[in-house]
């Protein structure tokens, strides 16, 4: 019986009619928690009398205890209807983490499913959005190339680079556009406005190659190590497969694909100083796992602040608090219908 219904499927999965795990994890430790089965052997007579001359008990299930707040949780859920509600929309996921242990604090995705009733929802709705489904994260990705471009000392934050007024055209006759009309502004402008054509300039600086491992280094194409089941990878083409526009448009988060799990670990190293976490979902009582320190503790927080800028007049002014304080940023999806 799952007490929380709905509001932690997409994590926990479900135990089906036979028994046995499905999705979540129920099902990545499905023998964990079913722990073994027990015997009876029994002496019967021609007269059908059974005596027992041995047992051997079942050993019981272990239990698991997950890092979630249910709070946080219930929250995010609730939140996540209504825009979907607002908005129109198919779905939406959502993941809060704690930046300095990896701890997965919520996690979900609308619309869900109640585990007691699996029977009754279509088998689409079981899948754990975060992490499994691969997208074009769009400008959430430009703290990669920002990140880089200052950890390389190629650029600091008060540089001014010329965003051509809107409208920059790559050697190909490509255009490249912006939301807003831009002339010359300071590297921390071009992230709170989410300047695409500033961000190509900066490309320009760094080379492909240094974003390419930067990516790499964020964990961008490779698998993220949790205790979930089906988690994708995304995609980061070879770096012998760009073109020369990939390093500018793989840098606004397109020709890119990410899962909502990989963006969370990325901007968790962003927050807590440098440092790549293993994300957990399993409470226990080690060290958070690091990774890798992938940028300095000097760049993190330059980019926190220019998050800050972002949330206080740049382009996520609607998250902006009175009583926190909070770095975002923006991103914008361009679909193909």
């Amino acid at each position: 019986y799952y007490p929380y219904k709905e509001i932690v499927s997409h994590i926990t999965g479900f135990v089906n009619s036979e028994n046995k795990g499905q999705y979540g994890i129920e099902m990545q430790y499905d023998k964990v928690l079913k722990g073994g089965e027990g015997k009876m052997e029994f002496e019967v007579t021609p007269s059908n009398k059974k005596t027992l001359i041995r047992k051997q008990d079942a050993d019981k299930g272990k239990d698991i205890h997950l890092t979630l707040n249910i709070s946080y949780q219930s929250i995010l859920i609730e939140e996540m209807n209504k825009g979907v509600l607002k908005h129109n929309a198919k779905s939406a996921s959502g993941i809060i983490m704690n930046p300095r242990t990896g701890s997965i604090l919520a996690m979900g995705t609308v619309p869900s499913y109640d585990p007691n009733e699996f029977g009754s929802f279509s088998d689409r709705l079981y899948v754990n959005r975060v992490v499994t489904d691969l997208y074009e994260p769009g400008s959430i990705f430009k703290i990669i190339p920002i990140a880089a471009a200052i950890e390389e000392k190629f650029i600091t934050m008060n540089d001014s680079i010329f965003c051509e007024n809107g409208k920059y055209t790559f050697q190909s006759g490509r255009i490249l556009s912006d939301h807003e009309e831009h002339g010359k502004i300071s590297v921390q402008d071009i992230f709170a406005h989410s300047s695409n054509i500033g961000i190509a300039k900066i490309i320009d600086l760094i080379g492909d190659r240094t974003l390419y491992k930067y990516c790499r280094d964020f964990g961008i194409g490779t698998k993220v190590l949790i205790d979930l089941p089906n988690v994708e990878k995304g995609k980061l083409r070879p770096y012998k497969e760009w073109n020369s526009e990939s390093g500018a448009i793989v840098a606004i988060g397109q020709e890119v694909s990410t899962t909502l799990l990989q963006m969370g670990v990325a901007y968790c190293s962003i927050a807590n100083g440098g440092i790549m976490l293993s994300p957990k979902i399993i409470k226990t009582r080690s060290n958070p796992e690091i990774r890798r320190e992938v940028i300095s503790k000097n760049t993190a927080e330059k980019i926190r602040n220019a998050m800050e800028v972002a949330v206080l007049k740049g382009s996520a002014q609607n998250s902006k608090m009175s009583n926190y304080s909070i770095g975002g940023k923006t991103g914008t999806a361009q679909k193909i219908i």
